[in-house]
C-alpha cells in the first residue's frame, strides 16, 4: 500500500501534533529500522517534578527520567507564596511580604550537565518566565530517547523574602511501540 504522508510510514503516529513536533519526531523516527510504525502508539507527557523547596539564596533540585522517546514542547509550573508576618504586627494583611516567581532562578540541563537547555550562569532564566498550571510556554520542541534524565535546579535570589514552593512540568508526547520503551 503506498503511503501520501510527508512522513512516510510514520504519518498516521504523528497526525495532529504540531508541524515542528512532527518534524522533530519523524527524524529520530525514520531510520528506526527495528520497529513498525503500525505497531507504535503516542502518549501525553505530563511529567512535574515534586514540589520543591526554594529558600532565599538556597537550590532545589530534581529530575526527570524518560521511560521512552519523548518530544517536549511546553514547560509550566505552580508557584506557592508562603508570606510572612513582619516583627511586630499582630494581625492582618499589612507586614506580609510578597514573594514573586521572578524572584527564582532557574535551570534545565541533560547530557549529564554537558548541555543547558534554559538557564545558566551566563544566560539567566527565571521560574517567573513559565507558564502557569492553566497555560503552558510553548517551546521548540526537543527530543529525549529512552533513559535520558534531565536536571532542574531553582535557586532563590539572595533578597528572596520566604520559602517558596514551586512544580515545573514538562508537556509533550512519548512514544512506545507494542513491546514496550523505544
Amino acid at each position: 500500500m503506498a503511503t501520501t504522508s510527508r512522513w512516510g510510514q510514520w504519518g498516521t503516529l504523528l497526525a495532529g501534533l504540531p508541524y515542528d513536533v512532527q518534524a522533530a519526531l519523524y527524524n529520530r523516527l525514520a531510520d528506526r529500522t527495528d520497529l513498525r510504525a503500525a505497531q507504535c502508539y503516542r502518549l501525553p507527557l505530563l511529567y512535574s517534578t515534586t514540589r520543591l523547596t526554594v529558600a532565599a539564596a538556597g537550590t532545589a533540585q530534581a529530575n526527570w527520567r524518560f521511560l521512552s522517546l519523548t518530544a517536549v514542547y511546553g514547560l509550566s509550573k505552580t508557584f506557592d507564596n508562603e508570606t510572612v508576618q513582619a516583627a511586630g504586627v499582630t494581625a492582618g494583611m499589612s507586614g506580609l511580604t510578597a514573594v514573586y516567581p521572578s524572584e527564582v532562578d532557574l535551570q534545565i540541563n541533560f547530557n549529564q550537565g554537558a548541555t543547558t537547555w534554559i538557564g545558566s550562569q551566563a544566560e539567566p532564566a527565571q521560574l517567573g518566565i513559565l507558564g502557569s498550571a492553566e497555560a503552558a510556554t510553548r517551546v521548540d520542541p526537543i527530543c529525549a530517547t529512552r533513559d535520558d534524565i534531565w536536571d532542574l535546579t531553582l535557586t532563590g535570589t539572595a533578597g528572596l523574602a520566604n520559602n517558596v514552593f514551586a512544580t515545573v512540568c514538562l508537556h509533550g508526547v512519548k512514544i512506545y511501540n507494542a513491546g514496550g520503551a523505544i
